[in-house]
């Protein structure tokens, strides 16, 4: 059996505790950007549903992230108070154009109507304030789309402007 010289094992030692160091500071900052992202994402929800409030009460609510992902089931309990139902994005599908119902978005299991909500990160103006896109869609004379404007200020986001892209 060959020995490697103390020095050689003690140069290895170290070498290997920087990379789990590297790989492990990497993870916490990622780990913070989806903290904060869902954070953005449930501010914006949360708006979305006060500002239409009544509008949809005991909705069920289809929720899709940026580029048509789902969320976590942790992040759908956060609206757990609510008297709506939250479900994935990807449980919903559209209803045919000669279906009898005026709600264009139904559940694929149970076939309930409901409202897809969306929430995209559209820029990072600085780690301060960003840039989304929210909005809602029931049907194709009823939907939804914003900019949402967000700042952080005393180390709390909230939403400081709203501009309406599109209504119908």
């Amino acid at each position: 059996m060959r020995f490697l010289p103390m020095a050689v094992l003690h140069t290895m030692t170290i070498a290997a505790m920087a990379g789990f160091a590297a790989k492990a500071a990497d993870r916490p900052s990622r780990d913070r950007e989806a903290v904060e992202s869902d954070l953005l994402a449930e501010l914006a929800i949360k708006h979305l549903i006060g500002y239409n409030r009544g509008a949809n009460a005991g909705s069920l609510y289809f929720v899709t992230l940026g580029d048509d992902g789902d969320p976590t089931d942790e992040f759908l309990a956060r609206f757990a108070k609510f008297k709506s139902t939250f479900r994935k994005g990807s449980r919903a599908t559209k209803t045919p154009k000669d279906a009898e119902s005026s709600w264009a978005v139904h559940d694929t299991v149970t076939g309930d109507p409901g409202v897809r909500l969306f929430v995209k990160l559209l820029r990072r103006v600085s780690d301060k304030e960003v840039e989304l896109s929210v909005g809602q869609y029931v049907g194709p004379l009823n939907a939804y789309r914003a900019k949402y404007v967000l700042k952080k200020t005393r180390g709390r986001w909230q939403v400081v402007a709203v501009k309406d892209e599109l209504m119908s």
